[in-house]
């Protein structure tokens, strides 16, 4: 059990097990074996010899997938009717785990590769490219929330695209990193549109972001590699949580009730930001 705020208030945020009896009180079901079917079609091509080019399409039908519910809310006549409740509190909400939809992931990955020498260095360049998009099938209406179904769709970014270096001159190597990540949305924590059940049906799109990694790496008595590196060497952050009635902001924290500057999530690469480390690798 876990305590949150919303608007300001205290609620408490049970999940239990599906066989607990207030699981069962919400209709829980036993879990049953997630089944997928993929599909998936390659090729390579090299149209010189320092050049491959690799292809990778795919589909991924996942039935019966297992996700927590929506949240029940708890009323006076639930804990009327099940005192075991009373733990959970008025206004509290439940939750516990149960095969409620099925999801179809649809993707393709682009890889090119260069190699080449650069002022008497090994150089490897390569670019890549994916896109993913998965979407709810069928859900469960009684136990999967609108919301949950948009947050599938459009939590992760659809496109991503890496450019990476790479070079080699006796004992001293060099590698970098560009990463470009599209726009994404979440409606769970950021609602911005509801129906009429109150279920958000959109949320708060946070911006297409570029991130960089950088390392440097010299190997001295044959077994050893000191590395000096940084990753987000831009310290890129994701967009601010936007304000809104669900999510105000608070002008003397400049941030959400509960503390929030940025998604919890953080996205895709974290709210961090910049990491500058050093290391040292031993080879036996």
């Amino acid at each position: 059990m876990t305590t949150t705020f919303r608007g300001g208030n205290q609620v408490q945020i049970a999940n239990y097990k599906v066989n607990n009896p207030i699981s069962r009180f919400y209709n829980s079901k036993d879990l049953t074996p997630e089944k997928s079917t993929n599909y998936g079609v390659g090729f390579v091509l090299q149209p010189v010899d320092a050049v491959t080019i690799t292809v990778d399409g795919y589909i991924i039908n996942v039935r019966d997938r297992i996700g927590i519910t929506r949240p029940f809310s708890v009323t006076q006549a639930n804990i009327n009717a099940l005192p075991a409740l009373s733990a959970v509190g008025l206004g509290g909400e439940v939750t516990y785990f149960t095969n409620g939809f099925n999801t179809s992931t649809k993707g393709i990955d682009i890889i090119a590769s260069y190699r080449t020498t650069v002022f008497g260095a090994k150089a490897n360049y390569t670019l890549a490219y994916n896109y993913n998009e998965s979407k709810v099938t069928k859900f469960d209406t009684t136990a999967i929330s609108v919301t949950q179904i948009y947050d599938i769709a459009n939590f992760a970014p659809k496109h991503r695209v890496i450019f990476s270096s790479g070079y080699t001159l006796g004992n001293f190597s060099l590698n970098s990193r560009l990463n470009y990540y599209s726009s994404w949305s979440v409606a769970n924590d950021y609602p911005t549109a509801f129906n009429l059940a109150g279920e958000a049906t959109a949320g708060q799109r946070f911006g297409a972001k570029f991130t960089g990694d950088l390392d440097v790496s010299y190997t001295f008595a044959d077994h050893f590699t000191f590395t000096v590196g940084a990753n987000n060497l831009f310290d890129t952050k994701p967009d601010r949580i936007a304000p809104s009635s669900s999510n105000p902001i608070f002008a003397s924290t400049n941030s959400t009730a509960d503390g929030q500057i940025y998604p919890r999530s953080g996205g895709p690469f974290g709210i961090n930001g910049g990491l500058v480390y050093a290391r040292i690798g031993i080879k036996y």
